[in-house]
């Protein structure tokens, strides 16, 4: 892309997610470095050491602020782990990117939640309890964190070595119980790293949807407009038969006509 191509672009990262955000950016023509050098822990660690003030969306672009002066674009990520509206003992992962461009103070953004986390969290009593947990969340392809209030054993590989922690908190624990989570940094959770790579893909179609008039990259859904016809009763439905997409630096404006007709099983009439 003529918007991109050549230029510098610093990815602030400590977890290795450039792993999946690299390649997509080079393929829109951008020199990328990877700026693992910068603490983005200070914004907040998943654990709590360091509590996270801002929300996703607003750390990841801060992440983004961090980068020397000298990086034309910068590139940041930032998730977080909730409870699903509808399904209490589901948890959902929230996963932002962004993208900053420094000359136009404007932050391109990309959002998703996904279903498809193992994000857990237990007190643990027993040996056997604590290797069901390490099965369940996939240990030792995704990693695992012993203890609370700040005092964390993170980063070990070795089952045994787990487990000798574990004899040793529990030994050392006053409620004969040890706090135990998975570790959600994307550099030690393949399951979260498979997510941060699949929004990437969208947010690279959706840096690709330009301005006709200035080539600006991502153009801004405004508005949408119902009625698409179903295919089976013609009638209109609620699914949207035309879309105004907006520039967000010249403000031309783009009419997207939907020529298709609508599946019946969304349609209200057909399939009430």
């Amino acid at each position: 892309m003529k918007y991109f191509n050549q230029k510098l672009i610093g990815i602030v990262t400590k977890h290795s997610k450039e792993f999946v955000i690299k390649p997509h950016l080079e393929s829109l023509g951008l020199k990328v470095h990877v700026l693992n050098e910068i603490d983005t822990d200070l914004l907040g660690t998943f654990t709590g050491e360091i509590p996270r003030e801002l929300s996703a969306f607003e750390n990841a672009k801060s992440k983004c602020l961090l980068a020397p002066n000298s990086f034309p674009f910068v590139m940041a990520s930032e998730g977080s782990f909730q409870s699903h509206p509808l399904f209490e003992d589901l948890m959902v992962n929230e996963e932002y990117l962004v993208l900053y461009d420094r000359e136009n103070h404007h932050f391109f953004r990309a959002r998703k939640v996904f279903a498809k986390s193992n994000f857990k969290q237990a007190k643990i009593t027993g040996i056997n309890e604590f290797e069901d947990f390490l099965t369940e969340i996939g240990f030792p392809h995704h990693g695992v964190i012993l203890g609370e209030d700040g005092d964390f054993v993170k980063d070990i590989q070795s089952k045994s070595k787990w487990i000798e922690f574990f004899h040793n908190e529990m030994t050392n624990s006053d409620k004969q119980q040890v706090f135990v989570q998975t570790d959600m940094r994307a550099c030690n959770n393949p399951t979260r790293m498979k997510n941060i790579g699949e929004l990437m893909l969208e947010f690279l179609a959706s840096l690709k949807n330009q301005c006709p008039s200035c080539e600006a990259p991502q153009l801004e859904l405004v508005k949408v407009q119902e009625g698409l016809s179903c295919s089976w009763c013609q009638l209109p439905t609620k699914s949207a038969q035309a879309k105004l997409w907006k520039c967000w630096k010249c403000h031309h404006e783009v009419w997207e006509e939907i020529t298709e007709l609508e599946n019946p099983g969304l349609c209200q009439w057909c399939n009430p």
